[in-house]
């Protein structure tokens, strides 16, 4: 939870390398506001002004393009990274709903739940669409797409199982999210399809 909306700030590459997977990013919580902004500003997660702004030194005199798997591997360390923080958070509310006693005893802690899920909807959205700013790699889109539509479907069941009983016309607007999502997923796909026969 921050203090304060998250600042947009201009993106800057650390000078260590990009890990694949949550190996630096033990928990979720663990995130300040500044690293945390680093993984999911999504209007900084554009893999083509990334490799301008991080590459244009490093290509030789003759201005040569950088091989694919240069231009993907950091674009993947990063998403990758992104979406096993948000999965791992999801993973311990989950667990915390199991360790849950019966409905009737637990009323309280499940309306904590489903308002900690709400307060963390931007966080789902943030992935989503960094995810929908990997479609100048196609190969990024066909490896993350099921693991995100299955990541949006649990966040769905699960912010429905904790929901209190005047809250369940939410999932109305869930469901009209995720529909809204399979329909951008679908529109990158053919875009990305029609780029690559053009």
């Amino acid at each position: 939870m921050f203090s304060e909306p998250l600042k947009r700030r201009k993106f800057q590459v650390e000078s260590e390398p990009f890990t694949n997977g949550a190996d630096s990013l033990e928990t979720f919580d663990s995130l300040d506001e500044e690293a945390f902004t680093r993984f999911i500003d999504y209007n900084r997660f554009d893999p083509s002004k990334f490799l301008n702004d991080n590459y244009s030194d490093n290509q030789s005199s003759d201005n040569s393009l950088l091989s694919a798997s240069q231009q993907v591997a950091p674009i993947d360390g990063l998403f990758s990274s992104l979406f096993n923080c948000t999965n791992h958070w999801l993973d311990s509310i989950q667990s915390r709903i199991l360790s849950l006693p019966t409905f009737a005893t637990s009323q309280f802690t499940r309306k904590k739940l489903h308002s900690e899920l709400r307060e963390n909807e931007p966080r789902r959205f943030e992935l989503n669409s960094a995810f929908l700013n990997l479609r100048a790699f196609p190969e990024l889109v066909s490896k993350y797409e099921s693991e995100v539509l299955c990541l949006n479907e649990r966040w769905d069941k699960v912010l429905i199982s904790v929901s209190p009983l005047d809250a369940l016309q939410f999932s109305g607007e869930m469901i009209a999210c995720e529909f809204l999502l399979h329909l951008r997923l679908t529109s990158s796909w053919l875009r990305n399809a029609a780029w690559w026969f053009h």
